[in-house]
């Protein structure tokens, strides 16, 4: 017997002529109705604070272990691990890729690709699931889609398919790295004679190539960040003309009211709805970033894009003496959006993975026993990257903790992982407020 559930797709639901219907608080409720199981809609997961939560413009990849309630409300591209008793929220923007497989209980309001195997779905209005459905009990409301199979199970099938064995061991940590060196946009082009020049780079760089010379055995990783840009990049003025089709000058601030009222638009003109977007979600943060022209720079292939010379040399020593690599973090290759951050883009672009946090590599840092913060400049990029790796550092604690243990987790933990190398880094002129309002916030957080 099937009945069709959704206005989308695939859809049949029960395995006999024992299913059944309910109706509950505006949803459908399908069920093969037995006496020793019990039904409650997934909306009570409402009512429960989440172990953890990934926000808006936040996307996690690989391995995301959870003990009770693991809510989404940004992407994530992952491997679920979780007991049978577990549940998962996917709020309305958020986005799922991957199977969902023995939890307790789901409920969707976004959207997810991927087979879905949990006891109990709610499937709300605005969501879309693109996969098969196997569950026990279904409630699904008017307007969502699901594209695929739904299949209702009875209790006994239900139990069969889903014996109460003990969860997957989760897989090992990564390996204990004792010291990470962390430099940001170490660039031709951020030197004095440079592109984009920042006093005191230079300096800045002998220090840290010293510091690398003098350190080889106490360092155990590099990690490097390399601005690396387009010429067409949101933020150069070959992206935009005024209302008599000239290019703007450096430090002109293009505003959500300017596009719309005409003062600028982007030379291609199909890139109006996403101007539109970034500027107003730019505004909407709170005014932290703003789209200001600036100079071309560390552009992919040209010479400012290059590590300073004097610093790649003493990176080329330590990895022969050591046999390691240097890991290096392309980051501003999307032409639609800007990366202060050396880890997360101001505004994500969905379609480009390389504009959300890497969970990977996060965990990478974690894993880091001491992180050196060095680089350009402290007004920026260093503060903004720091402030960024601070922020999905306590994430990923909180994704690896069990809280039903009740451990008490402090941000402070994070924190102390945390060391800036202030005389290796220079501020950019005229924004000498940022850069100490950065150091003295650091210093409340304990880094």
């Amino acid at each position: 017997m099937s009945k069709l559930v959704s206005n989308t797709g695939n859809h049949s639901v029960g395995s006999g002529l024992n299913a059944g219907r309910n109706i509950s608080k505006g949803g459908t409720s399908y069920s093969n109705i037995d006496e020793d199981d019990y039904y409650e809609s997934a909306e009570i997961l409402l009512n429960q604070s989440p172990e953890m939560v990934v926000s808006e413009n936040v996307r996690v990849t690989g391995v995301v272990n959870f003990k009770r309630l693991f809510r989404i409300d940004g992407s994530a591209n992952a491997t679920f691990m979780a007991p049978k008793e577990a549940s998962l929220i996917v709020g309305q923007k958020g986005q799922v890729t991957g199977d969902i497989v023995g939890i307790d209980t789901m409920y969707v309001e976004g959207q997810v690709k991927g087979n879905i195997d949990v006891r109990s779905l709610c499937v709300k209005s605005s969501a879309t699931i693109s996969g098969n459905v196997r569950c026990r009990f279904i409630e699904i409301f008017p307007r969502a889609i699901i594209k695929g199979s739904v299949n209702v199970l009875t209790n006994e099938e239900y139990k069969k398919l889903n014996p109460k064995d003990p969860p997957e061991e989760p897989p090992p940590p990564p390996e204990k790295i004792k010291s990470m060196l962390f430099i940001i946009d170490p660039q031709v082009d951020f030197l004095p004679s440079g592109n984009f020049a920042v006093a005191g780079t230079d300096e800045d760089c002998n220090k840290v190539a010293d510091y690398i010379i003098n350190n080889m055995d106490s360092i155990d990783e590099i990690y490097i960040t390399l601005e690396s840009r387009h010429k067409m990049n949101i933020s150069h003025a070959m992206y935009w003309v005024d209302e008599q089709g000239e290019h703007p000058k450096s430090n002109t601030i293009i505003t959500y009211d300017d596009i719309i009222n005409g003062v600028y638009s982007p030379v291609n003109k199909e890139n109006i709805e996403h101007c539109l977007y970034y500027t107003k979600t730019l505004e909407e943060q709170g005014g932290i970033h703003q789209l200001v022209i600036v100079p071309e720079h560390c552009l992919i292939g040209t010479p400012g894009h290059a590590v300073v010379p004097v610093l790649n040399k003493a990176l080329q020593q330590w990895s022969g003496i050591t046999a390691k690599q240097v890991h290096y973090i392309m980051k501003g290759q999307n032409c639609e959006t800007i990366m202060y951050s050396g880890l997360s883009a101001d505004v994500p672009i969905e379609s480009d993975s390389n504009t959300y946090a890497d969970n990977e590599l996060i965990g990478k840092f974690y894993s880091a026993q001491k992180i050196i913060i060095c680089g350009q400049t402290l007004s920026h990029s260093v503060n903004y990257t720091t402030r960024d790796l601070l922020r999905l550092l306590y994430l990923y604690q909180q994704q690896s903790v069990d809280l039903d243990d009740n451990t008490d987790i402090k941000s402070t933990e994070v924190a102390n992982k945390l060391y800036l190398l202030k005389d290796c880094c220079s501020i950019r002129r005229g924004y000498e407020d940022q850069a100490n309002t950065f150091i003295q916030d650091m210093k409340k957080k304990m880094v």
